[in-house]
């Protein structure tokens, strides 16, 4: 750590972290015992980085300066335990510059899972950029990585999506259809309605399902064309009964 970051997280109480009423913890005696540390030790030195990252929230700069430090050991051999708990620092105080160092995380199925995490929960518009690259190449990751973007509700996924709506794999293609389901709009469910004949027989009444909920939340956002559209498109005789009647429901409360 540069002379120039202790002094700034020292300014936001790093240097003032009292480990006992005998002794004080610097920022870097607190950085170098969470790398190290392990799931049943004493959660101390976590907690009091809590506290450093929640007392300083007020303060963008001192924010900004606490989660760039936390991102580093990310990029380090800090323990898996460790990398676990900055990522849920960062999920609360993470920027655009932190997004890079988190996203490389998703590359390693031991670390995919807290990158998810951390990335789901921020608000920077480059996650979703950073998840839709990894996207490409992520192999038995792609389920989480579509579940995300999907939580995120990421509308410029629709068209990555539509090539995992017909995978192979079942998990994927199923994640892929009920991701673009929570996405909504007319993007979406055009994705949904092309792809309807070619997905896999037991997945026909999930990409229904995906689209009446598109066509709820379109109703919803007053894009009653499309909502309307999509009911329509679900009243045929090969859906099942259920989806039609929730289709002409949904025609009916419209209007």
């Amino acid at each position: 750590m540069t002379s120039n970051t202790v002094q700034t997280l020292a300014a936001a109480g790093g240097a003032a972290l009292l480990a006992s009423a005998a002794s004080a913890k610097t920022a870097d005696d607190l950085l170098k015992e969470i790398s190290t540390y392990q799931f049943g030790q004493s959660r101390e030195p976590l907690t009091q980085v809590e506290d450093w990252v929640r007392i300083n929230l007020g303060s963008p700069e001192l924010s900004q300066a606490i989660a760039n430090t936390l991102a580093g050991l990310l990029s380090t051999s800090a323990t898996k335990d460790c990398k676990l708990f900055v990522c849920r620092q960062l999920a609360v105080i993470g920027t655009d510059e932190n997004v890079p160092v988190i996203a490389a995380l998703l590359a390693n199925a031991e670390t995919a899972d807290m990158a998810r995490y951390a990335l789901q929960r921020m608000q920077s518009p480059s996650v979703d950029t950073a998840l839709l690259a990894a996207l490409d190449g992520a192999g038995d990751a792609a389920t989480g990585i579509i579940n995300t973007l999907g939580e995120r509700r990421s509308a410029g996924a629709a068209k990555a999506l539509a090539s995992f709506v017909t995978s192979d794999n079942a998990k994927v293609a199923e994640a892929a259809i009920a991701a673009l389901g929570k996405i909504g709009g007319a993007k979406s469910a055009k994705v949904l309605a092309q792809a309807q004949g070619n997905v896999a027989p037991g997945l026909r009444r999930s990409v229904s399902d995906a689209q009446l909920a598109i066509a709820a939340s379109c109703a919803e956002a007053g894009d009653a064309a499309t909502a309307k559209a999509i009911y329509r498109s679900l009243t045929g005789e090969d859906e099942e009964a259920p989806v039609r009647k929730a289709a002409e429901l949904g025609l009916a409360s419209m209007g």
